[in-house]
Protein backbone atom coordinates (compact mmCIF):
# COMPACT_ATOMS: atom_id res chain seq x y z
CA UNK A 1 0.00 0.00 0.00
CA UNK A 2 1.25 3.46 -0.92
CA UNK A 3 2.03 6.01 1.78
CA UNK A 4 0.54 8.38 -0.09
CA UNK A 5 -2.99 6.98 -0.28
CA UNK A 6 -3.12 7.08 3.96
CA UNK A 7 -1.79 9.97 4.81
CA UNK A 8 -3.22 12.93 2.10
CA UNK A 9 -6.73 11.62 3.17
CA UNK A 10 -6.18 11.44 6.52
CA UNK A 11 -4.97 15.37 6.80
CA UNK A 12 -7.94 16.24 4.57
CA UNK A 13 -5.72 16.70 1.19
CA UNK A 14 -6.27 15.59 -2.08
CA UNK A 15 -2.91 14.48 -2.47
CA UNK A 16 -0.43 15.10 -5.59
CA UNK A 17 -2.44 14.09 -9.37
CA UNK A 18 -1.18 11.89 -11.65
CA UNK A 19 -1.52 12.22 -15.20
CA UNK A 20 -3.93 9.16 -14.96
CA UNK A 21 -6.23 11.34 -13.00
CA UNK A 22 -6.34 13.79 -15.47
CA UNK A 23 -4.37 16.26 -13.55
CA UNK A 24 -3.81 19.75 -14.50
CA UNK A 25 -4.32 20.27 -18.48
CA UNK A 26 -1.35 21.82 -20.15
CA UNK A 27 -2.29 24.13 -22.66
CA UNK A 28 -1.36 22.38 -26.20
CA UNK A 29 -0.37 24.79 -29.38
CA UNK A 30 -3.83 24.75 -32.15
CA UNK A 31 -3.48 23.05 -34.60
CA UNK A 32 -3.63 25.57 -37.47
CA UNK A 33 -0.62 27.50 -35.81
CA UNK A 34 1.52 26.50 -38.78
CA UNK A 35 -0.98 26.72 -41.29
CA UNK A 36 -1.95 30.50 -40.81
CA UNK A 37 1.80 31.21 -40.08
CA UNK A 38 2.36 30.27 -43.55
CA UNK A 39 -0.44 31.47 -45.33
CA UNK A 40 0.21 34.90 -43.85
CA UNK A 41 3.83 34.70 -44.94
CA UNK A 42 2.28 33.98 -48.73
CA UNK A 43 -0.23 37.12 -48.53
CA UNK A 44 3.18 39.41 -47.43
CA UNK A 45 5.12 37.78 -50.58
CA UNK A 46 2.05 38.07 -53.36
CA UNK A 47 1.60 42.19 -51.94
CA UNK A 48 5.35 43.04 -52.12
CA UNK A 49 5.61 41.21 -55.49
CA UNK A 50 2.44 43.07 -56.57
CA UNK A 51 3.55 46.51 -54.97
CA UNK A 52 7.16 46.26 -57.04
CA UNK A 53 5.17 45.30 -60.14
CA UNK A 54 2.62 48.11 -59.79
CA UNK A 55 5.93 50.93 -59.54
CA UNK A 56 7.11 49.41 -62.38
CA UNK A 57 4.57 49.99 -64.05
CA UNK A 58 4.23 53.23 -63.23
CA UNK A 59 8.17 53.81 -63.67
CA UNK A 60 7.54 53.57 -67.33
CA UNK A 61 4.40 55.78 -67.74
CA UNK A 62 6.00 57.91 -66.01
CA UNK A 63 9.47 57.97 -68.50
CA UNK A 64 6.72 57.61 -71.60
CA UNK A 65 5.12 60.87 -70.48
CA UNK A 66 8.29 62.92 -69.23
CA UNK A 67 9.95 61.90 -72.57
CA UNK A 68 6.89 62.15 -74.65
CA UNK A 69 7.42 66.02 -73.16
CA UNK A 70 10.81 66.37 -74.28
CA UNK A 71 10.19 66.35 -77.53
CA UNK A 72 12.25 69.09 -79.77
CA UNK A 73 10.12 71.94 -80.68
CA UNK A 74 9.86 72.44 -84.78
CA UNK A 75 12.72 75.05 -85.89
CA UNK A 76 15.21 73.97 -83.32
CA UNK A 77 18.02 72.66 -83.91
CA UNK A 78 22.26 72.91 -82.95
CA UNK A 79 24.28 74.37 -85.39
CA UNK A 80 27.93 74.30 -83.35
CA UNK A 81 29.68 72.44 -80.13
CA UNK A 82 32.92 73.17 -79.35
CA UNK A 83 34.47 71.95 -76.15
CA UNK A 84 36.14 73.50 -73.97
CA UNK A 85 38.73 72.51 -71.14
CA UNK A 86 37.53 71.51 -67.18
CA UNK A 87 34.46 69.81 -68.78
CA UNK A 88 33.02 72.78 -70.31
CA UNK A 89 31.16 73.27 -73.76
CA UNK A 90 29.83 75.98 -75.84
CA UNK A 91 26.01 75.16 -78.55
CA UNK A 92 25.21 78.04 -81.05
CA UNK A 93 21.25 76.28 -81.26
CA UNK A 94 19.37 77.64 -84.08
CA UNK A 95 15.90 78.18 -83.08
CA UNK A 96 13.35 79.93 -86.19
CA UNK A 97 15.37 83.19 -87.15
CA UNK A 98 17.62 83.00 -83.80
CA UNK A 99 20.56 81.62 -82.97
CA UNK A 100 21.26 81.24 -79.22
CA UNK A 101 24.46 80.66 -77.69
CA UNK A 102 24.70 78.18 -74.77
CA UNK A 103 27.53 77.21 -72.42
CA UNK A 104 27.66 74.40 -70.36
CA UNK A 105 29.82 73.23 -67.53
CA UNK A 106 28.99 70.24 -65.51
CA UNK A 107 25.76 70.42 -64.79
CA UNK A 108 25.35 73.71 -65.41
CA UNK A 109 23.68 75.82 -68.56
CA UNK A 110 23.78 79.39 -69.20
CA UNK A 111 22.71 81.51 -71.87
CA UNK A 112 25.04 83.63 -72.73
CA UNK A 113 23.49 85.40 -75.08
CA UNK A 114 20.47 85.93 -78.37
CA UNK A 115 21.48 87.18 -81.99
CA UNK A 116 19.63 87.66 -85.03
CA UNK A 117 20.18 84.73 -87.92
CA UNK A 118 22.21 86.33 -90.76
CA UNK A 119 20.91 85.29 -94.27
CA UNK A 120 24.12 83.54 -95.08
CA UNK A 121 23.95 81.17 -92.15
CA UNK A 122 20.14 80.50 -92.99
CA UNK A 123 21.59 79.25 -96.63
CA UNK A 124 23.91 77.80 -94.84
CA UNK A 125 22.13 75.35 -92.60
CA UNK A 126 19.24 74.96 -95.02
Amino acid sequence: MDWRKVVYPAFGLAGPASAADGGIPYRADAAGTGLQAGLAYAAVVILLALTVAALFMLRKRLAARLAGGLTPAAGLHSIATLRLPQQTMVHVVGYRDQEILFVQSGDKLLRLGQFARSADAAERDA
